[in-house]
């Protein structure tokens, strides 16, 4: 009986694995016929691909039928990417042109499977490398130029960069809009990478995304994808210089250790600038200058044909003068506003602060293919580590309060298993589990200075914390073509989550242990009585969610394509450090019901492509950075209530001829806060129902016009021009800190010989001046952070 089952599963075994293979052949050449030797083809997310030889020919061996993604390159030239169903051995040519022609496909990994983003579900942008380097986006806060109704801001410090999506946001450390490298998420803001380095591919998915990337996609998600190391040797070497004495150094190299069997890849970038405000109090002008470097490693392994093993790093270190915010106490946005207009970059702080954040993002993937299902397990660690020091907490001339060496730092452990259909079929699907643990410890010590008003004089509080998260979430989505034209698509979540906190609040004076409780703060409306009490306490909290998808799919020919759903999103509670004692700790979670419905296009033979997408969110119990106690002035994370937005977004590019695109995104949003009432500083009830949503302007998007003059086979000339908009907005649900309408005019030039390109740029070519980041505090403080001046240099770049 044991060897008749013995043999019964090996025959099964040889069943499931046994699968036709078939060869992809063909010749690479130029628009003009000649060969194009060194060009490489590869076949999207396998280790599949061929280098042409001295005639252009390459042949792929060994394909296994069914439907997949051919990526073909060469340096100078505009890649390809395309979709090939492989039935039986395939003979395909490729083309190449130094210009665009007509608009590539461009394959994404939205819903963790490679597509076409025309036929993708989902409400989303992306940037292949070159549109990249055509936009200049350097940086995580660049992110603004790409998108409609989706906006980056910088906060000057690089410790709380903002991401607003369709109106919804966070200005604490958990995103709203969750970040993601190479299918792993990053749960802090702090941690988030700000250089972008050796960059593939930026997806931008807008909407709540929870069913597939679970906590912090509440508003969407980003995908960033690095560059894989190929079966050849490439890379490329990047100088550039620039006005603010900006410096600007990468480089890449890919290359095989073992043909066919290992690859590896390596890059590294330095950037750094002078700082731009000045601090008149100090007599200094390097405020929100910084240096950052940012490196990482790949490593690929193919032991057999199905399995892949992936071993990532990438680490960054910055150091930042920050922070340069305006504003304070009983600031209005006039009084803001009068600041931005007759004393720009002008701050005038007693002290200047110093942050130095290290980051480390480590993943070791597997990825094993079977005849019908692929098989993905990604084991992530993630660290990150901050240090503030002489850091100003009042933003006045004033001895107040500031942070005398304060440090974060966390630790996060996951890991993903994910299961995908991989046949060509009527039904596909994809499900899994993810589990992660988060340690975070944060040491701040405060002084309260000798002019903080109040009757006990100079004495330092040490606020030590932490916190442990742990979750765990099972999730599902499954896609079924009813017919040709319709498909319904379905998907669902749950995830919860375990978070404790233990907080210890000491006070010293003069180096000994301190307690007053007969003190009182002096404040605009007079003397306060406040406490100075020490403060032990413990405290823990399960959170949990469902987070449902379901819609459906409409294709009445192959350049048009219509989808339409209902999800929802979820980002989970937590528990407050701020505070003194467990029972106020806790926060709620916040929740959002999307409703959406898209149109995409692709049209006039692939020349133009249009895509409009409409939506209602209701969103509850936002997560608000605010007073959570007036009596004892104490500040945490408190839930807002509700809020509603709709909007529309329409992109669009065009090639109208041969080198020239037209880039065009425009977003229509309208947000109303319904449920909004706090108690103010002075003690009254204030109502902020129809008031509008923070960080969301009306009208906002950008234009772009990308031209590539090919002179002969060998020389390129190329210019791009790009411009971003959005009108008025507030910066808090409050509607006290206020930007005006504004745009920034970014452009790009140059000329590039065969290996060889140096190109002259600038950004914020107009010199508008700006705030770029801003947060008011129950209506009676409001802060603001000054965006980049005019910045111009030149690039030169060497690619092999």
């Amino acid at each position: 009986m044991k060897k008749l089952f013995t043999l019964t599963f090996l025959c099964l075994m040889i069943g499931l694995t046994a699968v036709g293979q078939y060869q992809l052949s063909g010749k690479i050449t130029n628009y003009s016929g000649e060969a194009l030797p060194g060009a490489t083809v590869q076949i999207l997310n396998t280790f599949k691909g061929a280098v042409a030889d001295v005639e252009g020919n390459f042949s792929i061996d060994d394909i296994k039928p069914g439907s997949h993604f051919i990526q073909v390159n060469f340096v100078g030239f505009q890649a390809i990417q395309k979709k090939v169903e492989v039935i039986d051995n395939l003979k395909m040519d490729f083309k190449l042109s130094g210009t665009v022609t007509e608009l590539n496909q461009i394959i994404v990994t939205a819903n963790k499977q490679l597509q076409n983003i025309q036929k993708t579900p989902i409400a989303m942008t992306a940037l292949q490398s070159k549109q990249i380097e055509q936009l200049q986006i350097n940086e995580l806060v660049e992110l603004n130029r790409v998108a409609a109704n989706f906006k980056s801001y910088d906060d000057g410090g690089g410790s709380f960069q903002t991401l607003a999506s369709r109106g919804i946001y966070s200005i604490d450390v958990t995103p709203a809009v969750g970040l993601y490298v190479d299918d792993v998420p990053f749960f802090n803001v702090i941690g988030f990478p700000t250089l972008f380095s050796d960059i593939e591919r930026i997806e931008v998915l807008k909407g709540p995304q929870g069913t597939l990337y679970g906590r912090n996609a509440l508003a969407g998600a980003i995908n960033i994808i690095t560059k894989r190391p190929t079966n050849t040797t490439n890379g490329y070497v990047r100088f550039g210089y620039g006005n603010l004495n900006q410096l600007n150094t990468s480089a890449g190299l890919s290359f095989p250790l073992v043909r066919e069997k290992i690859y590896a890849r390596v890059h590294g970038s330095f950037t750094r600038r002078d700082g731009y405000v000045n601090n008149l109090a100090l007599d200094t002008d390097n405020l929100l200058g910084r240096e950052t470097f940012s490196g990482g490693a790949r490593l690929s392994f193919f032991p057999t044909e199905r399995l892949q093993l992936t071993l990532h790093t990438n680490v960054e270190d910055r150091d930042v003068h920050a922070y340069a915010l305006v504003g304070g106490f009983n600031f209005s946005g006039i009084r803001l506003d009068s600041m931005k207009e007759n004393h720009p970059y002008e701050v005038n702080f007693d002290r200047q602060g110093k942050y130095r954040t290290r980051t480390n993002n480590s993943a070791l993937k597997v990825k094993y293919d079977l005849p019908k299902i692929t098989i993905n397990s990604i084991t992530a660690l993630q660290i990150y580590k901050n240090d503030r020091d002489n850091d100003d907490f009042d933003f006045t001339p004033f001895d107040v309060q500031y942070v005398s060496g304060g440090n974060r730092e966390q630790t996060t452990i996951s890991q993903e298993l994910r299961f995908n259909s991989s046949v060509k079929s009527k039904f596909k699907w994809i499900g899994g589990l993810y589990f992660y643990h988060v340690t975070s410890e944060d040491n701040s010590p405060v002084v309260n200075g000798t002019m903080s008003g109040n009757s006990v004089g100079e004495y330092m509080q040490i606020t030590a914390s932490e916190t442990e998260q742990t979750g765990v979430s099972f999730f599902g989505q499954v896609d079924y073509q009813l017919t040709e034209k319709w498909g319904l698509l379905a998907g669902l979540r749950f995830e919860t989550e375990k978070s404790e906190l233990a907080v210890s609040r000491d006070h010293f004076q003069n180096g000994e242990p301190f307690e007053a409780p007969d003190n009182i703060l002096i404040t605009g409306s007079g003397p306060v009585p406040s406490p100075i009490l020490n403060a032990q306490f413990s405290a823990d909290e399960r959170f949990e969610a469902v987070s449902p998808k379901i819609g459906a799919t409409f294709k009445p020919s192959d350049r048009v394509f219509l989808f339409g759903h209902v999800t929802r999103g979820y980002r989970p509670g937590g528990l407050n450090s701020f505070v003194d004692n467990a029972d106020d700790a806790k926060y709620n979670p916040e929740f959002s019901w999307n409703y959406e419905i898209g149109l995409k296009t692709s049209l006039l033979d692939n020349r133009l492509r249009a895509n409009l997408t409409g939506f209602i969110i209701s969103w509850r119990d936002q997560q608000l950075f605010t007073v959570i106690d007036i009596n004892s002035f104490l500040f945490g994370v408190d839930n807002l209530g509700k809020s509603k937005s709709r909007g529309l977004e329409l992109e669009t590019e065009w090639v109208p001829v041969k080198g020239l695109s037209l880039i065009a995104n425009i977003g229509y949003l309208s947000t109303e806060i319904t449920d909004f009432e706090v108690i103010g500083f002075s003690g009254d009830l204030i109502n902020n129902n129809g008031n509008r949503q923070g960080y969301s302007p009306e009208w906002n998007g950008n234009f772009a016009v990308n031209y590539d003059w090919q002179l002969n086979p060998s020389t390129t000339l190329f210019f791009s021009l790009d411009y971003t908009f959005q009108s008025e907005m507030f910066f808090d649900p409050e509607n006290t800190v206020r930007q005006d309408a504004y745009g920034l005019l970014n452009g790009r030039a140059g000329v590039s010989y065969k290996r060889f390109e140096l190109s002259l740029w600038g950004k914020n070519i107009a010199d508008k001046v700006y705030y770029s980041y801003g947060y008011g505090i129950g209506g009676a403080a409001g802060f603001a952070s000054y965006g980049l001046p005019q910045t111009y240099g030149f690039t030169s770049a060497i690619k092999f």
